[in-house]
């Protein structure tokens, strides 16, 4: 059994290689468990690197936790503090995104938050995503998305009041807390009928073949234009649902990125080769969104389907691409672990964008380990 003492010494010690604080990581948040003790250590190792990968990770971890005492704090801290001119962030976007994503997560399922924290946040994501207040992008569209996905069950269907009164926020439900076969919280639900656990099992049946390809064949529609169809109720917000939206200020494109995200997750959780080469396209066409794109592959990380590499590859050789694509990219791309990725791996290890070289190190290690692991199963069948 691995060391957490130890772990979590390495986690917070600068002279340690990244693989070895990554490794440290896991054993802390897998062998400690997600409490505000394990937490904090997390918060401490945030600036003992100057790493955005390890960043970027420990800052997701925080998000799946989704404890509120103290990393709700923390999460703004990072999301506003300067450098010490004031001219600029101190924190680099993908963290920045990172934090705010982890904050949707959080809210999206902690129940008895104070509701004052609640509001308080949600203004500190309206600015966010506002352009005259934050000038990237990436983060914009992070806050965006975080606010939706904090007021999912006012979004939803349901018409029925959340308990608890004015004085707490009560977790989303229904839609918000839908089951789905991964063990991430997303910073978007799939759509209703993607995560119905019998609907999902009934997928991979050869008979209902044709059901699942016309399915897959409205999620794509969705995924590459953002519009629902009134024709599909499965995905489309009641009026009431689209007017409280307008109300937030989430006005037509805004709406359009969150019904993609949904579209990805219920293609993800559908997971056949056809919803994985649908989402493989959506990465090689997109060009409105370098944050859907980061989504997309981060997506056929989880997924780990071998017809997903040669996609993941040409991404990561696409140095136009943003750094925030290119590097999950290579760390999807260590996960799935087939033989043709190694080579652009090792090629992009000493790339000028620091955190493509970090996430080709890891992603080398990931590679290591699972095609091992898939050859040792594979011996064992």
């Amino acid at each position: 059994m691995p060391d957490l003492a130890a772990a979590q010494a390495t986690l917070v010690d600068p002279q340690c290689s990244l693989d070895d604080r990554l490794r440290a990581l896991y054993t802390v948040k897998n062998e400690g468990g997600k409490t505000i003790e394990q937490a904090r250590v997390l918060m401490a190792a945030v600036d003992t690197t100057v790493s955005v990968l390890m960043q970027h990770e420990l800052l997701y971890n925080l998000g799946q936790f989704q404890i509120t005492d103290e990393v709700v704090p923390y999460m703004k801290y990072i999301l506003s503090r300067k450098t010490a001119d004031g001219s600029t962030f101190h924190y680099n976007v993908v963290s920045r995104h990172e934090a705010i994503e982890s904050l949707g997560a959080i809210l999206c399922r902690s129940a008895g938050v104070d509701a004052e924290m609640v509001e308080d946040l949600r203004q500190v994501l309206i600015d966010l995503a506002t352009e005259s207040i934050e000038p990237f992008v990436e983060i914009r569209e992070s806050a965006m998305l975080a606010l939706m996905r904090m007021d999912t069950p006012i979004l939803s269907t349901s018409s029925t009041p959340a308990a608890g009164g004015a004085s707490s926020y009560v977790a989303p439900t229904g839609v918000a807390s839908a089951v789905h076969p991964f063990v991430s919280v997303d910073p978007s639900p799939s759509f209703p009928a993607e995560a119905d656990d019998s609907i999902l099992k009934s997928y991979q049946s050869p008979e209902n073949k044709a059901r699942v390809q016309e399915r897959i064949a409205v999620l794509v529609k969705v995924l590459e234009t953002g519009v629902v169809s009134d024709a599909d109720p499965d995905c489309v917000m009641s009026p009431s649902a689209t007017e409280k939206a307008k109300e937030l200020g989430y006005y037509a494109d805004q709406c359009s990125l969150w019904n993609r995200y949904r579209a990805m997750f219920s293609l993800r959780n559908i997971n056949t080769a056809e919803s994985v080469l649908a989402i493989c396209d959506a990465l090689q066409k997109d060009t409105s969104s370098a944050l859907f794109r980061h989504e997309l592959a981060f997506v056929l990380g989880q997924l780990e389907h071998p017809v997903s590499g040669k996609v993941l590859g040409e991404v990561i050789e696409n140095v136009k691409e943003h750094s925030m694509v290119r590097h999950e990219a290579a760390e999807a791309l260590g996960a799935v672990a087939e033989a043709d990725g190694l080579a652009v791996l090792e090629k992009y290890c000493n790339d000028s964008e620091q955190i493509v070289v970090d996430s080709c190190v890891v992603a080398l290690e990931m590679h290591a380990y699972w095609s091992k692991f898939k050859t040792t199963t594979s011996t064992d069948e």
